[in-house]
C-alpha cells in the first residue's frame, strides 16, 4: 500500500507541476497580449513601418513575434518597390509626346499632354470618364475598345480615332492599349500619340495624286513609275499601249520581265536602266540607240529612267518612254538620200 508519506510526496509535485504550467502560461499569455496591443497602436496610427518587441526566445510566442515582423518586412519592401516604380512611371509619362491616361472605371492618372490636348489641368480629369475626352462620333469604338482590353480580350495593337480638344473639336490620335499594375491593382493605360499632321498630309497627297493621274494620264509618252525595288506600281495608257498590256497585269513585275531592251546596232541586250538608277541613285538615260521589243512588234525608243526622291528619300523610280521609231526612220532616209 501507498504510505502517507508518498501521497504527500507526490501532492506536492503535482502541485509543483500545475503552478509552473500555471505561471509558464501566464507568461506565455502576457507575451501574447502584448503583441497584440502593439499589433492595435500599429494599425490604429498607421504605422505599418513600426516592429513590434522581440523577445528572442525559442520558443512559440518567440517564434511568432519573428515571423510576424518578417512579414511587415516583406510588405514594406513591397511597397517600397512599388513607390518606386510608380515614382518612375509618372517621370516618364510626364516627359512624353503622348497623352497617357491610366482607367478603370474612371480616369485615376492623366499626363500633362492628355489635359493640355482637352485644355484642362490634370487634376481636373481625375474621376471622370476617359470616354469624355473621345469625339461622341467614336465613343462607341473607344468603349468597346476599353472593355474588351480590360477583359483581357484580344484589341488591334493600333486604333485611330478622334479625341476632342480644348475647343470641342475631333483631333485624329493613333491610340494603343495595355494592362498595367498602378497602385497596386490592374489598370489599362491609353496611349494616344497625335497624327493630324500625318492626317492632313496623307488627304493633301491622295488629292496631288489624282490631279498628277490625271496629268499624267495626258501625256503622249509612256510613264512607268516602281517602288524601292524596281516593281512597277503604276502606268500610264500611253505605256499600255506600247506595251502592249494592261497596266493590271504588269503591277509588281519589274520592267525587264514585261520588255526586252537591246541595242539597235548588234541587237545586244542591254542594262537595266531601272536597276542602275536604284544602284546609282541618279537619273540613267539609255541614249538613242535603244531597241524595245514588247508585245511582238520592235520601237526605237528613247529611255530616261529619274530617281523619286533624294538620297536616303528615295521611294522609287519613274520611267519615261519616248517612241521615236518615225523619227528614227526619217533620219536613216535622209542619210540614204
Amino acid at each position: 500500500m501507498i504510505g502517507a508519506a508518498e501521497i504527500i510526496v507526490s501532492a506536492i509535485a503535482l502541485s509543483g507541476i500545475a503552478l509552473t504550467w500555471f505561471l509558464t502560461r501566464n507568461k506565455f499569455l502576457r507575451r501574447i497580449e502584448r503583441m497584440h496591443q502593439e499589433l492595435r497602436n500599429m494599425i490604429e496610427h498607421r504605422d505599418l513601418h513600426h516592429r513590434i518587441t522581440e523577445t528572442h526566445r525559442d520558443d512559440e510566442v518567440g517564434r511568432l513575434e519573428s515571423t510576424v515582423n518578417d512579414v511587415f518586412d516583406a510588405l514594406d519592401n513591397r511597397d517600397q518597390a512599388d513607390d518606386t516604380r510608380e515614382k518612375l512611371f509618372h517621370s516618364l509619362a510626364e516627359g512624353v509626346r503622348e497623352a497617357i491616361i491610366v482607367m478603370r472605371k474612371k480616369v485615376i492618372y492623366a499626363n500633362p499632354r492628355a489635359a493640355a490636348m482637352r485644355g484642362v489641368r490634370q487634376r481636373d480629369l481625375m474621376g471622370k470618364s476617359a470616354l469624355e475626352l473621345i469625339h461622341p462620333d467614336y465613343r462607341d469604338r473607344a468603349a468597346d475598345l476599353f472593355e474588351k482590353s480590360l477583359a483581357g480580350l484580344t484589341v488591334p495593337e493600333n486604333v485611330e480615332i478622334k479625341m476632342l480638344n480644348r475647343k470641342g473639336d475631333g483631333i485624329w490620335v493613333e491610340g494603343s492599349t495595355t494592362i498595367i499594375d498602378y497602385e497596386g491593382k490592374p489598370a489599362l493605360l491609353f496611349a494616344a500619340f497625335d497624327i493630324a499632321r500625318r492626317k492632313q498630309s496623307l488627304e493633301l497627297l491622295a488629292r496631288d495624286k489624282e490631279r498628277a493621274t490625271t496629268t499624267l494620264q495626258s501625256i503622249s509618252h509612256g510613264i512607268i513609275t516602281t517602288d524601292i525595288d524596281g516593281r512597277i506600281d503604276y502606268m500610264n495608257s500611253a505605256a499600255e499601249t506600247l506595251l502592249g498590256c494592261d497596266a493590271r497585269e504588269t503591277k509588281g513585275r519589274e520592267l525587264s520581265d514585261v520588255v526586252n531592251l537591246v541595242d539597235e546596232t548588234d541587237r545586244k541586250p542591254m542594262q537595266d536602266p531601272v536597276a542602275q538608277c536604284l544602284t546609282q541613285r541618279r537619273r540613267v538615260n539609255l541614249g538613242r540607240q535603244a531597241l524595245m521589243l514588247a508585245g511582238g512588234e520592235e520601237y526605237s525608243i528613247e529611255v530616261s529612267v529619274s530617281p523619286i526622291g533624294d538620297g536616303a528619300e528615295m521611294r522609287g523610280t519613274v520611267i519615261m518612254l519616248h517612241d521615236v521609231t518615225e523619227l528614227r526612220g526619217i533620219a536613216r532616209q535622209a542619210i540614204g538620200c
